[in-house]
Parts: structure tokens; sequence; C-alpha cells
């Protein structure tokens, strides 16, 4: 009876014309969905598109400024070499290659060539603008066969030339004492830790006076300050303007931290440090010199270093200037 009933309504117009219109609103679904898709697409596209488009804009937009600027600036340097030309121009019947005697400087009738190269190299577009300007009517008058109109122009030449010079050795003064002064700062400014005026104190036990270039070699045992601040320090340590203070909270728990770290598996401390040499280290530490005599700088140290657990590189090299130092110490006794 069902298997007839769904015969039936197959063939039923009402069922036949549902079915149609349920497969017009899928139809119709579908397209929009696609038609979303294409305009979600183009959307995109369009995006893509301008941004690019600005993209490529603005870099036209720097390449155009760029160009002008580099135009502005030949165009400069031509009018700035054309005006030294001119000056050029001017001095070149009275140029000498040779240095002025005393009668010359007083009345000169020639111009040392550096001073003219003086005037064209140390003066901005401006100031040679200013230069030009004054020497053109005293240079006018040097047509005349009479050395009395060349020499105020060769004298006023040579005086400005003088007188540019005077300011390049003053700017070149002033640029090394900022220089310093600012080196000086930066090194006044670093502060000493409490840790590194320990390892100052030690230092100074291990190399005393009379020790060859001292305090280099005591800033080469810190390895984190030059000569000049280890001697600075020492002085302020002497008269009592610095003091070595007792370990902060935080100093001393980092301290504890590290015994701790270097505790061995049975609860006993490891000893070594860099400055802590056995017998038995120093024997071989003397052998393997002996054996890496030929090799020089970091790769010695690193050969040495390798040769003897727990030692690092700037254990070795301080070492060996150490025992070097004793050495000369015992022949000096001697």
């Amino acid at each position: 009876e069902l298997k007839n009933m769904n015969e039936a309504k197959k063939h039923d117009p009402r069922f036949e014309l549902k079915n149609m219109k349920n497969d017009r609103e899928k139809a119709r679904l579908k397209l929009e969905r696609r038609k979303r898709a294409l305009e979600r697409k183009a959307a995109e596209e369009a995006k893509k598109q301008a941004k690019e488009a600005a993209k490529k804009a603005e870099e036209e937009a720097k390449q155009q400024a760029a160009a002008k600027q580099h135009a502005e600036e030949a165009a400069k340097q031509k009018i700035l070499e054309e005006k030294q030309q001119l000056l050029r121009d001017y001095c070149q019947p009275f140029l000498t290659f040779k240095p002025l005697n005393k009668t010359q400087l007083k009345k000169p009738t020639v111009i040392p060539a550096e001073n003219v190269e003086m005037l064209v190299r140390e003066t901005t577009s401006e100031e040679l603008d200013k230069v030009l300007a004054f020497l053109k009517p005293l240079h006018e008058k040097t047509t005349s066969v009479l050395n009395a109109e060349i020499v105020p122009f060769c004298k006023t030449v040579n005086k400005m030339a003088s007188q540019f010079r005077k300011k390049k050795q003053e700017r070149q003064q002033q640029a090394k004492a900022s220089l310093k002064k600012k080196n000086t700062q930066a090194e006044e400014e670093r502060a000493w830790s409490r840790d590194e005026l320990v390892n100052l104190a030690k230092a100074t036990s291990m190399y005393p006076t009379g020790v060859t270039d001292r305090w280099q070699v005591i800033a080469d045992f810190l390895g984190s300050r030059s000569g000049d601040e280890v001697k600075k320090m020492v002085a302020k340590l002497r008269r009592g303007e610095v003091t070595i203070g007792p370990a902060s909270e935080d100093e001393h728990k980092t301290s504890l931290n590290k015994k701790t770290a270097k505790r061995s598996g049975d609860g006993s401390e490891d000893t070594s440090s860099a400055n802590a040499w056995s017998q038995e280290e120093q024997n071989t530490f003397q052998k393997l010199l002996r054996e890496h005599r030929q090799l020089k700088g970091a790769a010695k140290w690193s050969a040495i270093a390798a040769g003897i657990p727990g030692k690092s590189n700037e254990d070795c090299k301080a070492q060996f200037q150490y025992c070097k130092q004793l050495a000369l110490a015992r022949r000096a006794k001697k």
C-alpha cells in the first residue's frame, strides 16, 4: 500500500510542481553564492591593485624627489666648481710652488699654490662668493706691469689662506678635544662593580710594583678595563675616595648560588678556579707550553687549555703572565 502511495505521488502534478520550485530555488542559491564569490574575488583583486598602484606611486615619488635632489646638488656642485676655477684663474699668473722668502712675505708678488688650494678646499660656496667679491677689484688692477698693483692682490690671497688654515686647525683641535672629552666621560661614567674592585685588589697583589707594564697586565687580568682605568681606580683606592664595601644582599645570594652550583655529587665544594693551580696542573701547563711553542695568539692558549681540564684560555694566559713576572722578580733579586 505504501509503495502504491509513493508511486501515486510521483505522478501527482502538485508534487512535480513543488519539486520544480525546489530545484529552481537551489539553482538560484547556487548562482548567488557563485556571484558573491566572484564579487569578493573582484574586490580583493581591486584592493591588491590599488595597494600596488599606491606603492608604485610612492616609489615613483621617492625616485622623482631623489632625482630632483641629485639635480639640485649637481647644479650646486657645478656652480661651486665654476667659482673655484675662477679663483684659480685669478691666481694662475702669480702661482709658485716654492716657499716665500722674507722679502716675498712682506711684499709678495707670487702666491704659493697650496694657499690657492686651501681657499678652494676649505671654503663653502657662500664664503667663496665673499672671497671672489673682495678679490675682483684687486685682480682688475693686476693687469698693470707695476709690482705695486700686484702686491695687494697676492698679499690678500695669502692672508685669506692663512686665516682659513687657522680656522681648519681650530676645528680639528676642537673635534679632537670633544672626542677626548667624550671618551673620558664614557670611562668615568662606567661604574666599577664590587666584583671588579675585589678582583682589582687581588691583581695588585699578584702583580706588585716593579712588574713590567703593570697596569696593562692587571687590565688584561680583569678583562673588562683599560690600563688607564686601572691606574686611576688604584689611585682612588689609595686616596680613600673609593672603598670596597660589603656585598649587597643580591650579590650575596648570587655568590651562594654559584657555590651551590659548584658543589660536586658527594656534597663537597669544587675549589678549582682560574687562580688556583695544583702542582700537577702546573707541570702539565709547562709541558704544553713547550709542545705548542710554535703557535701564536689565541690558537696557542686554546691548544694549551684543551689539555688542562677546568682551565680556560684566559686562565692559561694569566698563569703564563704570572709565572713570567715571578721569574723576572727572582732574577732581579739575584
